[in-house]
């Protein structure tokens, strides 16, 4: 199995089934529910439910690394902010090391921080609405 697709119950997991499915890489999708429309495409080859990392982020990466010992994943793609939080915590586990498609560090705390974003805004002039 080439690659792991988390969050598969979200928009963002859909278009990503979809599009890697399309291109040939050989998909697991999964996610708190199969009861999603992405889980209905003909691509991801396996379909699997995970924690919900806001109930369990522990139990969440506790998955995911156990996932990641049996399959050997060459990607693991959490693609919300929910997946991927806990598993920045995790970033340099030896079975998450080179496989985790997350932003460096120093890019998700501005990224996840609307303030920091609003600063960095500022800092090269985007302009953003006044309370």
């Amino acid at each position: 199995m080439d690659i792991l697709i988390l969050a598969g119950d979200s928009s963002a997991g859909l278009a990503i089934i979809q599009s890697l499915g399309a291109a040939g890489y050989r998909c697991c999708l999964a996610g708190t529910t199969l009861r999603h429309p992405s889980f209905a495409s003909r691509y991801p080859l396996m379909r699997e439910v995970h924690p919900d990392p806001m109930e369990s982020s522990q139990r969440f990466v506790e998955w995911v690394l156990t996932m990641q010992r049996k399959h050997g994943f060459r990607l693991i793609i959490p693609p919300t902010e929910e997946t991927m939080i806990p598993l920045a915590a995790q970033r340099d586990a030896p079975d998450l090391e080179g496989v985790l498609a997350i932003p460096p560090e120093a890019a998700m705390e501005i990224g996840f921080d609307k303030e920091k974003v609003r600063l960095l805004g500022d800092e090269i002039g985007v302009l953003s609405p006044t309370n």
